[in-house]
């Protein structure tokens, strides 16, 4: 009886793994899905620094850039956007991120473009996280 028991419990266990990982694909490709915000990257931030983020053609064509304070507070002033046809978007962003204003947002010049890298230069007495996504 014990083994029957347990080779149901195996039974029923191995479909809910098989279930929970066709889940797990679903999921993926709604965040393909156009208007849904990709994570790039997340990145602590601690004082005066440039932060590189390689994100590369193969994360897709992106038209807005997000960045998020997801801990403490990050002071941003500039955002480097690198595309992959070469040019470059400088943004001044001069901005605290923090619980009051916790996003900030910028348009990509032209329409869907490849982005190569990101670089997030922050203040002096930036401490926290900071996420950037894009879609």
């Amino acid at each position: 009886m014990l083994s029957k028991l347990m080779i149901a419990t195996l039974l029923i266990g191995g479909t809910t793994v098989a279930m929970a990982d066709k889940d797990y694909d679903r999921r993926v490709d709604e965040g393909r899905r156009e208007g849904a915000w990709r994570t790039l990257a997340t990145r602590n931030v601690d004082g005066a620094e440039r932060r590189f983020i390689q994100v590369g053609k193969p994360a897709g064509a992106f038209r807005v850039l997000r960045l998020q304070a997801t801990r403490g507070v990050p002071l941003v002033s500039r955002v480097e956007i690198e595309f992959g046809n070469g040019q470059r978007q400088v943004v001044d962003i001069n901005q605290k991120l923090d619980r009051s204003n916790q996003v900030a947002t910028i348009d990509l010049n032209g329409n869907d473009r490849y982005i190569e890298n990101v670089i997030v230069t922050t203040m002096r007495g930036s401490y926290g996280e900071l996420m950037v996504s894009a879609e």
